[in-house]
């Protein structure tokens, strides 16, 4: 099997660097040979990005709907936009960045040419629109061409450094890394991966886990594979959905065993066992101890405050409960937009279980 590390820790280093470079010697041609003036060029720079990304993320839309897969969510900046079954639905979530969360609609969809397309859909329309931007500044008056050009430079400077092949530094891999992986790499199972992308693009369409397509479910529940650790995820969701404390606990030791030695996953994972602990397994001690070993930033995280209230929940500490509820909900903006409804939900459950002036209080 190909190894990437090499390749993987060169983002920042490599990949900025050569996306930088080409920018900075566009800036230098376009404010000499064009004598074109630098200040609305540089701000229109920084007021380009989020039309930018949003121009990225339709470009991987735009090729989903080409192959003929499903876009569930595109995310652009602070913006969720959710492609449900009653429409359009916009949320809003603390970020910068972007994304589209895409599926195939069948197994035979999922094939290396249609993959490839998908990941070099954002890139090229970057490139594509900053391309055109730098061309047609040329026919405008100095200052107007400076702010089209700021535009185009900015837009070519994503695409650039969105498909040279790198590691992110949250530990994704770019559309670059992905494109050379599939490249390289042989295909998962269709069928797996199809199934995958299916329940995938459910959950970001905001379906609660215990409505899942059963079939796809069952398809990874008998098939694990290279993927297993995401498949477990699933899994765990969609068990717990169901109240179903032996399958999903073993979902979620599968899962630790897969990701468990992942910085990134560490906290996580800490922070959903806590809360499986308490409000499923009914062991609020082991909830706690496990909670305790997490990292500072965990406070950070909604699903920390989670697993802080269904401890004094599962011990019958109504006053701790009460303020831990509140301290939860007072987190709720900082779960992903399309699981809300389903916590608010999880939230009015435990606060039900107090008694019932306690409950209306939280």
């Amino acid at each position: 099997m190909l190894t990437l590390k090499p390749i993987r820790g060169l983002h920042r280093q490599l990949a900025g660097f050569l996306a930088g470079a080409a920018a900075a010697f566009l800036i230098l041609f376009l404010t000499g040979r064009w004598s074109l003036p630098p200040a609305p060029l540089l701000l229109a720079g920084l007021v380009s990005l989020p039309p930018v990304i949003l121009i990225h993320e339709l470009g991987h839309a735009v090729m989903a709907w080409i192959v003929g897969w499903r876009v569930a969510v595109i995310v652009v900046g602070p913006f969720w936009l959710r492609i449900a079954p009653l429409g359009l639905r916009l949320r809003r979530e603390a970020s910068v960045d972007g994304r589209t969360f895409n599926a195939p609609r069948h197994a035979g969809q999922h094939t290396r040419g249609r993959i490839l397309a998908l990941l070099a859909g954002g890139g090229l329309a970057n490139l594509l629109s900053g391309g055109l931007a730098v061309w047609g500044a040329r026919q405008l008056p100095p200052f107007g061409a400076a702010a089209l050009a700021g535009f185009g430079l900015v837009s070519l400077f994503i695409g650039l450094s969105n498909l040279i092949p790198a590691q992110l530094k949250s530990g994704a891999a770019n559309d670059g890394l992905r494109i050379l992986t599939t490249l390289l790499r042989p295909l998962p199972d269709a069928a797996l991966a199809a199934a995958r992308a299916t329940v995938l693009g459910q959950s970001m369409s905001g379906v609660a886990a215990k409505d899942w397509d059963a079939a796809s479910m069952a398809l990874l529940q008998a098939r694990p594979d290279d993927e297993a650790g995401l498949s477990a995820l699933m899994l765990f969701d969609y068990h717990n959905g169901f109240g179903r404390t032996g399958e999903a606990r073993a979902a979620l030791d599968r899962a630790k065993a897969r990701y468990g030695d992942a910085p990134a996953m560490r906290t996580p994972l800490i922070v959903i066992e806590a809360f499986f602990l308490a409000r499923m397994e009914h062991d609020p001690d082991r909830a706690q101890a496990l909670l305790d070993t997490a990292p500072p930033r965990a406070r950070k995280l909604y699903d920390y405050h989670r697993a802080q209230a269904a401890i004094p929940v599962a011990r019958g500490d109504h006053g701790a409960a009460l303020a831990a509820i509140r301290a939860a909900r007072r987190m709720l903006p900082r779960a992903l937009p399309f699981i809300r409804e389903n916590e608010i939900a999880l939230l009015d459950e435990m606060a039900r279980e107090l008694d019932p002036p306690l409950a209306k209080a939280a």
